[in-house]
């Protein structure tokens, strides 16, 4: 609609122009080429303030999938016997808090403190039977804190990790490389790797990106 009417304004001026010019005398270049010159200018002027705004799309970066978990849900139950907690910002700036409970058992959570993006669990693979049994309650509770509704053959993450850790390891040993393996539990992955010769293995959870 606004180049018919941008159009229609056009030769209205134009020919407003050339009649005006011809009745004053004035020469044909004056008439045709002076009004097809004040035709474009005034329908620029006018146009620029009749034609809607033009709106620039903005594009946003989307937003990182989040667990839609906080911190303390997270800790929740190992308050009292955490060894230690420190702010550790990623080389990118994100926010992590490092958190310790004794000498077998470490935590990185990341992401704000009230909508954490991801959780890492740093575990060793200890030889001593109590040592080891500590080890796998605390992995127990972490994982039933961010995953409640644990599901599949296994009837829990311990049952999960029980099955899956032995392989990894031998694997690993194997391969001469990291080996791991992962589980979809409601839309949250959760990961779990060994490295050869190393007695530490890593759990992450992280969403799964829609």
């Amino acid at each position: 609609m606004w180049i018919w009417i941008g159009l229609a304004g056009f030769f209205a001026v134009w020919i407003g122009w050339a009649a005006y010019a011809r009745q004053r005398k004035w020469s044909w270049t004056i008439s045709a080429g002076g009004g097809f010159f004040i035709a474009c200018a005034l329908v620029a002027v006018v146009g620029s303030f009749l034609m809607p705004p033009h709106k620039t799309e903005q594009h946003q970066k989307p937003a990182a999938p989040s667990l839609h978990m906080a911190r303390n849900q997270v800790l929740a139950g190992m308050e009292s016997i955490i060894t230690e907690r420190s702010e550790a910002p990623l080389g990118n700036g994100e926010t992590r808090e490092m958190v310790r409970i004794g000498q077998l058992y470490a935590l990185e959570l990341i992401g704000p403190p009230r909508d954490l993006r991801k959780v890492s669990i740093t575990f060793g693979l200890a030889s001593d039977p109590m040592a080891a049994i500590e080890v796998l309650g605390l992995i127990g509770l972490t994982i039933k804190n961010v995953v409640p509704q644990w599901r599949g053959d296994e009837t829990s993450a311990i049952g999960w990790l029980a099955n899956v850790l032995e392989p990894a390891q031998a694997k690993s040993v194997e391969t001469k490389r990291a080996a791991s393996v992962d589980t979809l539990q409601s839309g949250k992955k959760v990961t779990l790797t060994v490295v050869n010769g190393m007695p530490l293995a890593f759990i992450s959870i992280e969403p799964v990106a829609n």
